[in-house]
């Protein structure tokens, strides 16, 4: 902390008291330290530190708390999508067999591309990583490509 003031001075803002008394807990207690530091008088430094070292500590604990807190809620996510995760594929795996079901005696091209569209859309959703959804778009592009390509063919026969 760079000094409160160059000269000593009568009367400090509470911030200013505060960040000294900051500086008095990180010097261990040291108020000749401290003193020289801020240029502070010793005497101020210990009327400060007994008015508001207790709202210094409380402000610790309570960032404390809140930490805690913000740690235990991500374990609470991480367990839930690890718990629910393989359920998440199972289901996948279903609608995508169904979606084969019902476009395997299909002859319009179209409603296969719908279809696979949706399944890429709904593998796209389950995704957040972007390297996932760049290789399912690629695939999709491909996939549309012969498509595309299928119809050309059939038209022209």
């Amino acid at each position: 902390m760079k000094k409160l003031t160059k000269k000593k001075k009568n009367s400090y803002t509470e911030e200013e008291k505060i960040q000294a008394v900051r500086l008095l807990k990180e010097n261990n207690f040291n108020h000749y330290l401290t003193a020289a530091q801020t240029g502070v008088s010793i005497s101020s430094l210990h009327n400060w530190s007994a008015r508001y070292m207790s709202d210094i500590d409380n402000t610790n604990k309570v960032q404390i708390i809140a930490e805690s807190v913000e740690l235990n809620l991500a374990r609470v996510k991480t367990n839930f999508i690890n718990k629910h995760y393989a359920k998440m594929n199972e289901l996948a795996e279903e609608a995508v067999k169904k979606a084969i079901d019902l476009v395997k005696d299909e002859t319009d091209l179209n409603k296969v591309n719908n279809t696979i569209k949706v399944i890429s859309d709904f593998f796209g959703k389950m995704s957040n990583d972007g390297e996932e959804g760049e290789k399912k778009g690629d695939s999709y592009s491909l996939i549309q490509q012969t498509i595309i390509a299928c119809n050309n063919m059939s038209e022209s026969k």
